[in-house]
C-alpha cells in the first residue's frame, strides 16, 4: 500500500507514518453498529501513533 505526504508519494520513512502524515482507512464493521448506541474505534499503528473517534447516530 502506498503512503502519501502532501499528496505526493512519500520519500522519508516510507510506509511509517510520521507527525504530520494522515493515513486514510475503511473499517467494516460485524457486527454492525446499533442505533442510538455510541462507539468508540481505536486505531495504533505499530510505531505507536494513535487516533480515536466516537461515532453514532
Amino acid at each position: 500500500m502506498p503512503f502519501f505526504f502532501q499528496g505526493k508519494p512519500e520519500i522519508y520513512q516510507p510506509n511509517i507514518l510520521n507527525p504530520g502524515e494522515t493515513m486514510q482507512i475503511t473499517v467494516n464493521l460485524w457486527p454492525a453498529a446499533t442505533e442510538n448506541k455510541t462507539n468508540l474505534a481505536t486505531v495504533v499503528t505499530p510505531n505507536g501513533a494513535r487516533s480515536q473517534i466516537a461515532f453514532g447516530w
